[in-house]
């Protein structure tokens, strides 16, 4: 389960109170009307601290083989 928020606003502060500046973030509604901040990483080790300090994140370039 990654961090929740009651409100937009919430979650914008919550992400700062944790040190996260700087990243571009998506703010997505889910279940029971509250919001969860995506933050999209540039980097894998990013990525990886983001996701231990309880945020959901996601890589910028998602790479796919159409084969």
């Amino acid at each position: 389960m990654f961090k929740d928020y009651a409100s937009h606003g919430e979650a914008a502060a919550g992400l700062v109170k944790e040190g996260i500046t700087g990243m571009n973030v998506e703010i997505v509604p889910v279940m029971g009307g509250r919001f969860q901040p995506v933050i999209i990483c540039d980097f894998e080790a990013d990525l990886q601290r983001c996701q231990k300090m309880g945020f959901n994140a996601r890589l910028t370039n998602d790479y796919a083989y159409d084969g």
